[in-house]
């Protein structure tokens, strides 16, 4: 079994995570920014990093803003990994 492609996609995110979070409150709004500040990213499935976020409202949140975190994430990384926003397990998600 070959290793996940992904793998380092999943690293690269967590690595500008506090980057992102601080990109995506300049551009893309304060709001958004704090329901993307309480997620993180967790793992690498069904060919995406997955973000886990702490409930459905903020799921809903950030895929309603995808696009524009999507061209905020491509600002910090020449080639951004596609991403997923998921509920995640309560451990998963920072608080």
């Amino acid at each position: 079994m070959s290793a996940d492609p992904l793998g380092p996609a999943l690293t690269a995110v967590e690595d500008a995570w506090p980057q992102f979070v601080a990109a995506v409150r300049e551009h893309v709004g304060v709001r958004v920014g704090a329901i993307v500040k309480a997620g993180a990213p967790f793992r690498v499935a069904r060919g995406a990093v997955e973000i886990g976020m702490e409930d459905a409202f903020a799921v809903r949140v950030a895929t309603d803003n995808e696009r524009a975190l999507h061209d905020v994430l491509a600002g910090l990384m020449p080639q951004p990994p596609p991403v997923r926003w998921v509920i995640a397990p309560k451990d998963t998600v920072a608080t």
